[in-house]
């Protein structure tokens, strides 16, 4: 009973069957075409898209006020008659009753409205429009350059993990020798039993070493696959590789190419232009609007009633001579706001140069890095063979050829990652000074 009940439960706690996971899919593609693909997909390039979209509509409403306007109007009045007169005709002529005021008016009217004159409103308005627009569009500009940025950055670091976990399997390979030659030597009587152990510890090490690269580079695929909105279980073959060699840059290249490219700086020039325009817009309240308007409809006049087809010229000033400090007021805002984006801009100049002064260092330091690491292969490698031969020869011992062994593959990882470091670091470079986008 017992049994059969132990039975039943185990039955009932096993796991139910899930469904199949999507089959992995493979994609070959190369820098560029990672970078395109990432700003056709990514979020917060395509929502700087639609900004300029709607910059570009509201610059279109702003000017749309310089042209006339077409318009359809109708009034409908109903009016109490003030006096009535009967007038005591003859038939069939009378009596006819003259009422003055009309009970009931309707007036239809197909007007042209243009505005004459309104201060310089319409062309502020018009020129903060065009400035906003810059401005978002340069913020496209940012939004292109940091996506650039976070693709290739992903790019490069896949790459990187990839050589490392490659490294580590060159080294395993190279322990299963040593392991074999180990047990070799032991029976041949040449070598104690703990050269052999000595041998696998370090095949061992490098075991535990290459899982841990392979799940990094399993990692940094996951990454790139967020990034390019490719699902987490897509395999990706880069087909361009990390540089061993970048251009040579100067820092007044960098500076330059910054003050010329940088998105946030054009943003913020763009954002002093359009303060200037909110001045003129605040300022326009100040002086009279004149507008001229032509129309042709019905009029009614009081004593005659039917439909009466009649043309109007209409022109009209307005002045506003007190508003209780209302256009004082926003006048002082809008050059509070003036003199806010300029020290937004100075800020942002600030955060630029430092910035590109920043990249430009660490690119240097890892250029200076890659060369250290390409002497250090050199020396390691030529010591690793040293160490092979006294060990072959019987004069060397394992320890030493697994101490030369691990600075060998030490050194191959530093120099991976030097040329990883030094690819990322170019990368940055180029985004400091607005290139990634271009």
């Amino acid at each position: 009973m017992f049994t059969a009940l132990f039975a039943a439960a185990l039955v009932a706690a096993a796991p139910t069957a899930q469904p199949s996971a999507a089959p992995e899919q493979t994609v070959t593609i190369s820098l560029s075409q990672a970078v395109n693909r990432g700003l056709s997909e990514n979020l917060t390039y395509l929502r700087a898209l639609e900004n300029v979209s709607a910059a570009v509509a509201r610059l279109k409403q702003a000017r749309a006020p310089e042209l006339p306007f077409l318009v359809l109007k109708d009034a409908y009045k109903y009016t109490n008659p003030l006096a009535s007169l009967t007038l005591p005709l003859p038939p069939p002529l009378g009596p006819v009753d003259v009422k003055q005021g009309l009970e009931n008016a309707n007036d239809p009217r197909v007007a042209l409205q243009y505005t004459l004159y309104d201060g310089g409103k319409t062309a502020s308005r018009a020129g903060e429009a065009a400035a906003a627009l810059a401005s978002i569009e340069s913020q496209l500009r940012a939004a292109a350059d940091g996506t650039v940025q976070t693709v290739s950055d992903g790019y490069y670091r896949l790459l990187v993990a990839r050589r490392l976990a490659g490294v580590a399997d060159e080294a395993l390979q190279v322990d299963q020798a040593h392991v074999k030659q180990a047990q070799q030597f032991l029976r041949a009587g040449t070598v104690a039993r703990s050269d052999v152990l000595r041998a696998e510890t370090t095949l061992a090490n490098d075991q535990v070493s290459a899982i841990r690269a392979h799940n990094a580079a399993d990692l940094a695929e996951s990454s790139l696959d967020s990034a390019l909105d490719y699902p987490v279980t897509t395999h990706l073959v880069l087909t361009d590789s990390v540089a061993p060699s970048i251009p040579e840059i100067t820092l007044a290249t960098l500076q330059t190419a910054a003050h010329a490219n940088r998105g946030e700086l054009q943003a913020a020039r763009y954002a002093i232009d359009a303060a200037h325009a909110a001045i003129g817009i605040a300022r326009s309240d100040e002086i009279p609007s004149i507008s001229l308007e032509a129309s042709e409809g019905n009029a009614q006049p009081q004593l005659v009633s039917g439909f009466h087809a009649q043309f109007m010229l209409q022109l009209d000033a307005v002045w506003t001579l007190f508003d209780h400090g209302l256009t004082a007021g926003r006048i002082h805002e809008a050059e509070s706001q003036l003199r806010n984006a300029e020290l937004g801009y100075r800020q942002t100049q600030q955060d630029v140069d430092l910035q590109v002064e920043q990249a430009y260092l660490d690119l240097q330091s890892s250029h200076s890095g890659v060369e250290a690491a390409q002497r250090l292969v050199a020396f390691a490698e030529e010591n690793r063979r040293l160490a092979e031969e006294r060990y072959n020869a019987g004069v060397g011992t394992a320890v030493e050829l697994a101490d030369a062994q691990l600075n060998a593959t030490s050194a191959q990882q530093e120099l991976v990652k030097a040329l990883g470091d030094q690819q990322t670091a170019l990368i940055d470079a180029r985004y400091a000074a607005g290139l990634l986008g271009r």
